[in-house]
């Protein structure tokens, strides 16, 4: 995927520093991928310079990769509804990180723009959730990227994750 449903200052997509063309790989893309590296492959990272969510056919290919290989990718969340959040818990995603820089929405749209705190909590609930209705087997990493603005709300986000 190349393309965000944010706008972080930061982060080369983002910030639109990227100058290649917006776009997000089809599953026939993936597939032929997978052909090339599933011999050799053991652990997946989904996520690279853009949110994985956005791609629709993200669950899909998280299904494929994760009959040979440990999955990984990095959300921001925000897109993550009840039914999203359970689907991606199913899909054999064996580890999510969820990117959340705030606590107070002033905060978090600091660096991640365009983005709302409360989305971001609400979709690592549902996946907490799903994740301990379906016995804990998915690990679900909540990340705090430390800048000077937020610091002060990182023990306060540690408390909200416990």
């Amino acid at each position: 995927v190349l393309g965000c449903n944010l706008r972080c200052v930061e982060c080369a997509v983002g910030s639109g520093l990227v100058r290649r063309k917006y776009g997000h790989m089809t599953m026939d893309q993936f597939s032929h991928i997978v052909k090339q590296m599933r011999a050799y492959c053991t652990y997946t990272y989904l996520h690279l310079w853009g949110e994985p969510m956005v791609n629709r056919d993200i669950t899909s290919m998280i299904k494929v990769a994760s009959r040979f290989a440990v999955t990984n990718i990095s959300t921001n969340a925000n897109t993550l509804n009840e039914e999203a959040a359970k689907e991606l818990i199913h899909s054999g995603v064996s580890e999510i990180i969820v990117s959340i820089d705030g606590v107070s929405q002033e905060i978090y749209e600091t660096y991640r723009r365009k983005g709302n705190v409360q989305k971001a909590f609400d979709g690592l609930k549902y996946l907490v959730k799903y994740n301990m209705l379906s016995g804990n087997k998915v690990s679900i990493g909540p990340q705090f990227v430390v800048f000077d603005h937020n610091k002060h709300e990182m023990n306060q986000f540690s408390m909200i994750c416990e």
